[in-house]
């Protein structure tokens, strides 16, 4: 039996975000060489992901929305090389 202590599931709870506005938010962060090219969907456990491409390798991924809109994942993993170029030598 539910009482009106429990939080609501998906849409009604207090502090969801529509997944239209959360991809208006993740277009307007800058990241770097990649680019999106899906819209939101959920996967398993209700997780956000959404589909980009770097325009420097070309290649398509799925990233996780949370670690995009919190800052973890900034640029496509091809630019790794570039960022530490200086400690392979």
């Amino acid at each position: 039996m539910k009482h009106d202590g429990q939080f609501k599931k998906g849409n009604l709870h207090p502090r969801a975000v529509s997944l239209t506005e959360r991809l208006q938010e993740i277009k307007k962060l800058n990241l770097g060489t990649l680019k999106i090219v899906s819209k939101i969907w959920r996967g398993e456990r209700s997780r956000q992901l959404i589909q980009a491409k770097c325009t420097y390798c070309k290649k398509t991924m799925t990233l996780d929305v949370y670690n995009i809109v919190s800052g973890k994942t900034t640029n496509c993993r091809c630019q790794r090389r570039n960022k530490y170029s200086n400690y392979n030598k």
